[in-house]
């Protein structure tokens, strides 16, 4: 290997080095932290089935809980058995959760349909507060992340 050879090489490692470290690595926990919400979703929606009851999603600032339980008067939620739950804590970039549902609270039934506490059908979304995304609920309860805009 020549000299020139060896400094092209230098020169070449150089820039690769220097545009890794311009990525901003919260930037990858975005996509990551949506895709995960979704997972968690798509876990509640299939729990419903194969439990053949509702499981409750409630979203707070920073948690998303799915769970099984009762509902009482008021729109209240006893809960009975854990699902899952994802914490914002757990990524890097200080994301958080905000949502369009009632008290960010909602339910799939055995159907896999999401469905408000008076059983209503409802439609929505979860938007993850700090990466651009929102998690999109529909009301025949397929889930979608969209980067940037509202769901459609």
């Amino acid at each position: 290997m020549t000299l020139i050879e060896m400094l092209l090489v230098l020169a070449i490692l150089g820039i690769l080095f220097g545009l890794a470290a311009s990525v901003k690595p919260w930037a990858f926990d975005g996509r990551r932290i949506a895709e995960d919400s979704r997972r968690l979703l798509q876990t509640a929606k299939s729990e419903a089935s194969k439990r053949n009851r509702s499981v409750w999603v409630q979203v707070n600032d920073g948690e998303i809980r799915t769970f099984t339980g009762s509902v009482a008067a008021g729109c209240t939620v006893s809960e009975e058995d854990p699902v899952g739950s994802l914490s914002a804590s757990e990524y890097r970039g200080g994301f958080s959760f905000s949502s369009s549902y009632e008290n960010g609270l909602f339910r799939f039934n055995p159907q896999g349909f999401p469905r408000d506490c008076y059983g209503n059908p409802l439609a929505g979304e979860i938007d993850i507060v700090g990466s651009g995304r929102k998690l999109c609920v529909s009301q025949g309860g397929s889930l979608r992340v969209v980067k940037g805009g509202a769901c459609p």
